[in-house]
């Protein structure tokens, strides 16, 4: 079966944002107190979470505001493009460079 268009674009915007934190999904899962298995289901469309899977994943994981998940304005494509950028911008710093900037881009994002 055909997963739902909205849980695709949803774990395509899990995944987005993983990658633009530099993040496996093992880290991800475990950050979340989920499986690694459940991160990859989501990612692909095939599961339904629940609020509190979502709040944990974007909160507790990702280090955004849960509305960040549901920002579907970037197309899939540009969005990934751009994740694939930031991090690897991102790649060759040190892990308090990395912190910053991201603090950073958050701020600057959560303001706009």
């Amino acid at each position: 079966m055909e997963p739902d268009p909205f849980l695709r674009s949803l774990g395509g915007r899990v995944r987005d944002l993983r990658l633009a934190a530099n993040l496996k999904q093992e880290d991800l899962a475990t950050a979340a107190g989920i499986s690694a298995k459940y991160v990859s289901q989501l990612e692909n469309g095939h599961v339904n979470p629940s609020i509190g899977v979502l709040r944990a994943l974007a909160e507790d994981g990702l280090k955004v505001q849960l509305a960040a998940l549901f920002n579907f304005d970037l197309d899939h494509t540009e969005a990934t493009a751009v994740a694939r950028e930031v991090a690897s911008l991102l790649s060759a710093q040190p892990k308090r460079v990395r912190r910053r900037c991201l603090a950073a881009l958050r701020a600057f994002c959560e303001g706009s």
